[in-house]
């Protein structure tokens, strides 16, 4: 029981800050999340994952230049817009539950670079930011960058401070998913499944259950490659037989 009375003493104010933070993000956010045309284009996306099965391995459009980013913010909403029934206010409070494990982000960064006290007001003062609350009650990509952002500091600290290939490892894995270069780990995930099952499945087979899995990646081989669809999956299937 002490020690428990010692935990609580020692974390109330970062837990205090964290609920007003929860409450301020998640009060009422049905009725003042931002859903415009953005926001729109990236619930009918994820949407047709769902309902339809199109998945996709281009993200939505840059508003300079009109090249595509990658689509890992599409697969972070998919399961919040499915527990929600397809409401958009799922993947908004998704972003919200990101915002507030940003607040604590900011107490453990400041509180392990500086001291606690630090760690304190900077969380603080991040939980009561009227423009970071107002970004934190609406689903939009640029939105979850606070969080991989203060990550990629603190792993980036870590590296240099104690010499850390693992804290560069996590630095560079964040990296990939702030700049939603999704590809990449999807094919590292595919590595694994060929590397486990090979022994227990046939080539042809093993072939035919990757290229499905893959289906995503045939879309985007016929959008950069402005090649038929039928070609790129057979692309596909060839190269994994190989493997």
């Amino acid at each position: 029981m002490k020690k428990i009375g010692l935990f609580v003493y020692r974390f109330l104010p970062i837990i205090l800050i964290l609920a007003l933070g929860g409450y301020l993000r998640l009060h009422k956010i049905d009725q003042y999340m931002t859903f415009l045309g953005d926001e729109g284009r990236d619930v009918l996306t994820v949407k047709r994952m769902i309902v339809d099965g199109k998945w996709t391995l281009l993200g939505p459009t840059a508003s300079v230049g009109g090249f595509f980013m990658g689509p890992i913010y599409y697969y972070f909403m998919l399961p919040f817009l499915w527990a929600w029934k397809l409401n958009p206010v799922g993947p908004a409070i998704m972003v919200a539950l990101f915002g507030i494990v940003t607040i604590f982000l900011v107490y453990y960064t400041g509180k392990k670079m500086i001291s606690p006290r630090v760690g304190i007001i900077a969380s603080l003062f991040y939980a009561l930011s009227p423009l970071v609350i107002s970004y934190s009650r609406s689903s939009w990509n640029p939105n979850i960058v606070p969080f991989f952002a203060l990550f990629s500091i603190y792993f980036l600290w870590r590296s240099a401070r104690y010499d850390s290939w693992n804290d560069l490892f996590w630095e560079l894995v964040q990296k990939h998913i702030q700049k939603k270069l999704f590809w990449i780990l999807f094919v590292l995930l595919i590595l694994w499944f060929i590397n486990t099952f090979h022994s227990v499945l046939t080539p042809f087979i093993l072939a035919g259950i990757v290229s499905y899995i893959l289906n995503p990646l045939v879309d985007f081989l016929v959008f950069k490659l402005k090649l038929s669809r039928t070609m790129c999956a057979l692309i596909i299937y060839f190269i994994i037989v190989l493997l």
